[in-house]
């Protein structure tokens, strides 16, 4: 009677460590898996753009009187004067007539303060990008453009980005989204 005791004792201690082996196993599977297999992004800070340090303090606030609330209210008033949108020109509907090569007019308007790109995307969603353009300084047109793809025959409705970017750097500084028809004949 004492062999039986000791046995089952003995096979509840195995059991045990048999679930200590096992968890140890998966901790060091999952430890492999995040050092070794896992590949990181290329590059992290690629395309971020950090938070505005002159961003207006308060902003976002609930305003507890009547002259807190008139601060505010003057505060982003007086923001929105110094830092103006963006001056759009273009001419919608450019045409193509092999589906790449569009003739058109695109501009950085020329009462814009900052250089701006232009990028054109096929879906609303600017993720299926054709075009991108190099800076172009205030009051530069774009009179051709050649896309990475070519279009079908027929008109496609594009998502046309002007977006500004921070003077010697690729900060935006501030982005337009508009719709335009890209004719193929």
């Amino acid at each position: 009677m004492d062999e039986e005791y000791e046995d089952s004792g003995g096979t509840r201690w195995r059991v045990v460590i048999l679930i200590l082996c096992a968890l140890l196993a998966a901790a060091a599977i999952v430890l492999a898996y995040f050092l070794f297999w896992r590949k990181p992004p290329a590059d992290e800070n690629v395309n971020r753009i950090g938070y505005a340090e002159e961003a207006v303090a308060g902003a976002g606030v609930t305003a507890v009187d009547e002259s807190a609330l008139q601060s505010a209210a003057d505060n982003l008033f007086l923001l929105e004067e110094s830092s103006p949108g963006v001056s759009l020109e273009y001419k919608n509907n450019p045409k193509s007539d092999d589906g790449k090569n569009f003739t058109c007019h695109i501009a950085n308007a020329a009462d814009n303060q900052y250089d701006m790109y232009i990028a054109v995307y096929a879906d609303s969603g600017c993720t299926d990008e054709l075009f991108r353009s190099g800076r172009l300084p205030p009051g530069t047109p774009l009179a051709q453009l050649t896309l990475a793809r070519a279009l079908e025959p027929g008109v496609h409705e594009c998502t046309v980005a002007f977006i500004q970017v921070e003077d010697g750097s690729e900060t935006v500084h501030a982005q337009t989204l508009i719709t335009m028809d890209f004719t193929v004949s």
